[in-house]
């Protein structure tokens, strides 16, 4: 969904830049640093420069990103979670 996510904004809101964290993690804080990767700081870092997160929770790892960003306070304030809508079954409000 990010990927498509992507194309849309480069067709209809080309003023937005849309950046994927990810390949910016190998090269770049491996470069800078001895010391190990710290996934923490990174996403806190990314989060401070961006002006919105936003989530596509499809896979644990975007699972474990939701529940990090939920707990720092600049993050939460700025993070939106997009899910497709067959994963949508209700409102959330309603209960079965």
């Amino acid at each position: 969904m990010r990927v498509r996510f992507r194309a849309f904004c480069d067709q209809h809101a080309d003023e937005i830049d849309i950046f994927f964290p990810e390949y910016a993690m190998e090269n770049y804080f491996q470069e800078m640093s001895e010391e190990p990767f710290n996934i923490a700081q990174f996403e806190e870092i990314v989060g401070d420069l961006s002006h919105a997160i936003v989530v596509f929770p499809e896979a644990p790892g975007s699972y474990a990103e939701t529940g990090y960003f939920s707990k720092v306070s600049n993050l939460y304030k700025k993070t939106v979670l997009a899910l497709d809508a067959p994963r949508q079954k209700s409102d959330s409000d309603v209960l079965p």
